[in-house]
């Protein structure tokens, strides 16, 4: 293979049928140029980046999202345990302090990419913090790129906050970046 046109038939091979053959192929090529490694698997990232497009509703809902705040196992309860207005956890005696946390309960799962013919799949689920529409996002599928959906989100939606300075992305560890946009500070 002598060409970037026949990698990247290759690797389009490989990624549409996955056949043993491709994947023999594939294999056979990476053992002999291990210093493409890397390029390959950005081709097959960027190939697969795209996802199945969304149906209208769930679109339009992320697109009012004002934030975006990634999530794992039992962060949702937690967060809403130790910030929620209605939540009867012991608290700290600052109840002004706290949001008013309104959830809507129309989730929904997305396909973003593919990795290797396993889809990436990000859970997807709304509130509403003292009336700013917050979207918390985690990844839920047997393989999970972090990259990959993250990329996917922030190529789609790119709010700002901070006076446009930076993207309303964040994680539970740093969920106070969201507190401070909802409660503008």
């Amino acid at each position: 293979m002598s060409t970037k046109t026949d990698l990247t038939a290759l690797v389009e091979s490989f990624a549409d049928l996955y056949t043993p053959e491709a994947v023999d192929q594939l294999s056979d090529y990476l053992q002999d140029n291990p210093h493409q490694i890397r390029e390959v698997l950005g081709m097959f990232l960027e190939k697969e980046a795209s996802g199945p497009p969304l149906c209208t509703e769930d679109d339009v809902r992320l697109t009012r999202a004002e934030f975006f705040v990634e999530i794992g196992g039992n962060d949702y309860a937690n967060l809403w345990r130790e910030f929620s207005r209605g939540s009867r956890a012991v608290h700290d005696g600052n109840a002004l302090t706290r949001l008013h946390w309104q959830e809507d309960h129309r989730g929904f799962i997305v396909t973003v990419g593919t990795v290797l013919g396993y889809p990436v799949n990000i859970s997807i689920r709304f509130a509403r913090l003292d009336g700013h529409y917050v979207c918390f996002w985690e990844p839920c599928s047997m393989v999970v790129h972090y990259q990959l959906c993250e990329d996917w989100l922030k190529k789609r939606y790119s709010p700002r906050w901070d006076n446009g300075h930076r993207l309303a992305y964040t994680d539970a560890m740093n969920f106070h970046h969201c507190l401070d946009y909802c409660r503008g500070e």
